[in-house]
């Protein structure tokens, strides 16, 4: 990885980028990173023994589009990304139906924030 740092510290001093690192023994200083690194650890490599690389990458493929889009997330409110998106479809299919109806208005009035329609889907699904 020593080119890597190469090209990464040019690219800094080009564009006028401090490049700072973290000190020794701090991992809480890239706290974020060391989370996903543990995640990673955990959930894959400690759980499968692999005979070769390829065999890995479909294994962390596989992993990683469901720590993507199917592990809950603060911003929504703790919805998964992909809950989210099937709620949100439905919400704005209903919305399509609706519409028409709605003091013969061609526009939408769906003004949701992500925050504020996640709230409102809780209520909804809790009703």
């Amino acid at each position: 990885m020593i080119g890597g740092y190469i090209v990464v510290s040019l690219y800094c001093k080009e564009n006028g980028i401090k490049d700072t690192q973290i000190q020794a023994g701090k991992p809480n200083q890239n706290g974020y990173v060391e989370r996903f690194n543990r995640t990673f650890r955990e959930d894959v490599l400690d759980a499968y023994i692999f005979t070769n690389i390829p065999q890995m990458d479909k294994v962390a493929k596989k992993w990683m589009d469901d720590y993507n889009g199917g592990h809950p997330h603060q911003s929504l409110n703790g919805m998964t990304p992909w809950g989210f998106k099937y709620l949100r479809h439905k919400v704005i299919a209903a919305h399509e139906i609706v519409k028409p109806k709605m003091n013969d208005s061609k526009e939408s009035v769906l003004t949701f924030s992500p925050p504020s329609m996640v709230e409102g889907l809780h209520k909804y699904l809790k009703g």
